[in-house]
């Protein structure tokens, strides 16, 4: 029986990507490009309930804040394999720079407490994957690099 994560370092798989349009209905296509591929490279389950967790958070918060609900705006997911790492890179071209270094981890207990809806994309972006990038060029493109090692 081949183990799950040969497949995975298979020389057939090349990056690919999809681009979507800034609305909240097109999130099932991410979630279902995120799944197909992560079952062609052969990830557990696990790994890819973590990323379209992860992405369904990231996309969302580019709708919302990056381009305001501006539906007519695009957001592209680029799915990339080297070596152990599967990466998933969300760019939007909103010209809207995030500094993560703003949103310190939330208190739980607090946010709880409060009954608080919402706010927790981050948080769980940076619980999921194991390296959480964000970075922007001069021309005002956002990237955010989600990096997930996949287990032995």
């Amino acid at each position: 029986m081949e183990d799950a994560h040969q497949s995975a370092d298979s020389p057939s798989f090349k990056p690919i990507s999809v681009s979507l349009p800034s609305d909240v209905s097109y999130l099932d296509i991410a979630r279902t490009f995120v799944a197909d591929v992560g079952n062609k490279v052969g990830l557990l389950a696990s790994e890819i309930h973590d990323l379209q967790l992860a992405v369904t958070e990231a996309v969302t918060n580019v709708i919302e804040h990056a381009y305001a609900g501006d539906s007519s705006q695009r957001i592209e997911l680029a799915f990339e394999k080297a070596g152990e790492c599967f990466t998933i890179v969300i760019t939007d071209n909103s010209g809207n720079r995030f500094d993560p270094v703003n949103y310190p981890e939330p208190d739980m207990k607090e946010y709880l407490s409060q009954y608080r809806a919402g706010g927790l994309g981050l948080f769980l972006m940076r619980k999921l994957m194991d390296q959480v990038e964000f970075f922007s060029d001069s021309s005002g493109t956002n990237h955010l690099r989600l990096i997930k090692r996949v287990k032995s």
